[in-house]
């Protein structure tokens, strides 16, 4: 199944504007490969701007709402949450986890999707350890996410996001690479930085999926075969 079409919300510090371009051309690029309609836009300060607000709730109107028998068709809408993550704070750019439930549900968005945060740790909790259940809801950035957007607009969209530093290969890294050709298949990819400072695309024990079973919350750890 493929993706109706692609939401890339950057959320930013003031200070990264030219990794997010890139960024976002990037996601762009990779989206464009497939034919993939996509909608983006930057946000600095919440509240979102009205007008901003109204693009978001129009393009979900066209591409994001449930429609019978859809499921078995589509995956529905890709949303990219891009921008920095501080865990601990539990923030991306200055927006909080329960702002950025608000900006979705305020946009209409009816969960037919999943949401992807590219943003460093987004994932990760004080206790570095992930069982399948979530027991407090509070211990991550993308956990609180979940809660907010169920509890409080009946989304119960999978939510990926990871446990370390993450970024989008785009034109900043192109001069890692000696193949063109390479380079344009690897852009728009995400990566990990490894100890070692290396970006690694796809690596193990890195990514979580976050989803409902019932009431409770449950996280997994995406493989790649």
């Amino acid at each position: 199944m493929a993706y109706t079409a692609q939401v890339i919300i950057a959320f930013s510090a003031g200070n990264d504007a030219n990794l997010i371009s890139k960024s976002i051309d990037a996601l762009k690029h990779k989206a464009e490969r497939s034919c993939l309609p996509t909608f983006s836009g930057v946000l600095e300060d919440p509240p979102a701007p009205k007008i901003e607000l109204n693009k978001l709730t129009a393009f979900f109107a066209v591409y994001g709402q449930k429609a019978k028998g859809d499921e078995q068709k589509s995956k529905g809408v890709r949303i990219y949450l891009l921008g920095h993550a501080a865990w601990l704070a539990h923030k991306l750019g200055t927006w909080s986890s329960e702002e950025v439930a608000d900006l979705l549900g305020g946009a209409k968005f009816t969960g037919k999707g999943v949401i992807s945060i590219i943003g460093c740790e987004a994932a990760r909790n004080l206790d570095n350890d992930y069982p399948a259940e979530v027991t407090d809801w509070e211990e991550s950035f993308a956990s609180k996410l979940q809660y907010h957007l169920k509890g409080k607009y009946s989304v119960e969209s999978p939510i990926l996001a990871r446990i370390r530093s993450v970024g989008v290969f785009s034109d900043i890294h192109k001069e890692i690479f000696s193949v063109a050709k390479e380079f344009e298949d690897t852009k728009g990819r995400k990566f990990i930085l490894s100890k070692d400072d290396i970006r690694i695309n796809k690596a193990e024990s890195t990514k979580l999926r976050f989803y409902w079973d019932g009431g409770k919350q449950m996280r997994e750890w995406v493989g790649y075969y």
